[in-house]
């Protein structure tokens, strides 16, 4: 059960209309994922502030802040920068396809939602956050052991300058 927990893949969903929430909420939870709802962007800030989740299923048109305002917001934010999002949409202008993907977005999703295509291409997403975020950490484990190594060479280097010098 506690691995469980902590492989559980967060979606969040944030859209203004209910009814696109639950719709949603029900095929992640169908697909394995944890779903979180929001209907507003400002709502959206204050979760992402308390557990950032893994994707962002975001709708483009909302009152008060759309949805490029807060990809903006997202991507500015070096805490959130990294999360993938997908904006959903009814119908999107090529323009507003190409500002979304300026701003971040590494998809689009357009309703009325089909299921399958919902399933995979969050699975898709998630499946590169994870790798990327994995890759980075490998990194900074290389980049730890490196330092360390160089650090010991140096020990090194001055123990045998120490013993050159007694000779």
């Amino acid at each position: 059960m506690e691995n469980n927990i902590l492989n559980e893949k967060t979606v969040l969903v944030v859209d203004d209309i209910f009814e696109n929430l639950l719709i949603l909420k029900r095929m992640l939870e169908k697909s394995g994922y944890k779903p979180l709802t929001a209907s507003s962007a400002k709502d959206a800030l204050e979760m992402i502030n308390v557990k950032p989740p893994q994707l962002i299923l975001l709708d483009v048109y909302m009152p008060e802040m759309d949805g490029f305002e807060l990809c903006e917001i997202l991507k500015r934010d070096i805490k959130t920068r990294e999360i993938p999002i997908i904006f959903i949409s009814g119908g999107m202008s090529k323009e507003d396809k190409i500002r979304g993907f300026k701003l971040g977005a590494v998809d689009f999703i357009n309703k009325p939602f089909e299921a399958e295509e919902v399933s995979l291409r969050v699975s898709n997403h998630i499946q590169i956050y994870e790798m990327k975020t994995n890759m980075e950490n490998y990194n900074k484990q290389l980049n730890k052991m490196v330092i360390d190594h160089a650090i010991k060479i140096k020990e090194e280097q001055r123990n045998t300058i120490v013993a050159l010098k007694k000779m």
